[in-house]
């Protein structure tokens, strides 16, 4: 005869019930510190479009975040973001965000409907479009640099081209590195600004 312990059994379903719970809660969190790196991210694969025109995608320094190496000038542009979102209290945000998360998803109330879905993919769009803003004028830059030096092999046939063009595009990608940093601060900000808005626009989603 089987003799249920009502008292064990009220017991478990309480902590399966809590551990549900937090389950809701570290998810929430989770999706919150993900989104919020999408700017960072976006940052990270501009340097990566940027060092492979210039061509320092040969150079590269190991990331211990993502166990893999990473271009050298992919770990400045992110680093120098990462200072730049201090300076505009980027974190004040974050803290803020967190604080939005238990108004606007209070406790047990979390639920990914398809208005999250919609949000992944305009986060996805958002990361590639920021990259494509950010590293623009340099990649400008570069069509550029690859114009003359094609209309140098062409006056100059006898020049050892190759060579050239590796040392020219080099020079100028670090010259127009060097005058793009202030269009890449006032751009950078934009995105931070209008990024804010989308994470707060992401816990509307999130709720049920």
């Amino acid at each position: 005869m089987l003799i249920l312990d009502l008292n064990n059994l009220n017991l478990s379903v309480e902590i399966l019930g809590f551990i549900i719970l937090v389950a809701k809660e570290a998810m929430v969190g989770l999706i919150i510190g993900f989104s919020s790196w999408g700017i960072f991210y976006a940052v990270q694969f501009a340097g990566h479009l940027i060092g492979f025109d210039i061509g320092f995608s040969a150079s590269t320094a190991f990331d211990p975040e993502h166990s893999e190496p990473v271009p050298i000038l992919s770990h400045f542009k992110y680093y120098f973001a990462f200072v730049i979102f201090l300076m505009l209290n980027g974190h004040h945000f974050l803290i803020k965000v967190l604080k939005l998360s238990f108004e606007i998803v209070p406790i047990s109330s979390f639920a990914v409907g398809a208005g999250f879905t919609d949000w992944g993919v305009k986060l996805i769009s958002f990361v590639f479009i920021s990259a494509v803003k950010i590293s623009a004028p340099i990649l400008v830059a570069m069509f550029l640099t690859d114009i003359t030096v094609g209309i140098l092999s062409r006056v100059s046939p006898q020049m050892n081209i190759f060579m050239f063009a590796f040392s020219f595009k080099i020079i100028i990608g670090l010259i127009a590195l060097m005058i793009t940093m202030p269009f890449f601060v006032l751009i950078f900000k934009k995105l931070l600004f209008a990024f804010e808005a989308d994470i707060v626009e992401l816990l509307k989603t999130i709720r049920i």
